[in-house]
């Protein structure tokens, strides 16, 4: 018995064909979108992606920005750290040559 988001009772169809035309299930929109909106996957039994192109797209693009919005703060966090120690992060000299500078080693 198939419910309207491609579920069977025990696991969900990732594939379909409706009007000659081949259907995959896309995760991220909950709907069937046609096959070619996917990239192809020898990983999965059905041969696609579990989600389209687009909603892949977004995904990476979401993620990529994200990491880099966490290292842009952890350099900020830093660089407050090194000054309220007496360092300067600005400097053309590295952090540890300035400490070796700063206690004569």
């Amino acid at each position: 018995m198939e419910k309207r988001d491609g579920r069977t009772e025990n696991k969900l169809n990732r594939y379909k064909v409706e009007e000659g035309e081949p259907l995959c299930f896309c995760s991220a929109h909950n709907d069937f979108l046609p096959c070619s909106e996917f990239n192809k996957s020898i990983t999965y039994q059905h041969g696609f992606d579990y989600r389209c192109r687009a909603c892949y797209r977004l995904n990476k693009l979401s993620v990529n920005g994200n990491q880099e919005k966490q290292r842009e703060q952890e350099r900020t966090l830093l660089n407050a750290f090194y000054r309220s120690a007496g360092y300067d992060p600005e400097s053309p000299v590295p952090i540890h040559q300035q400490f070796l500078i700063r206690h004569d080693l």
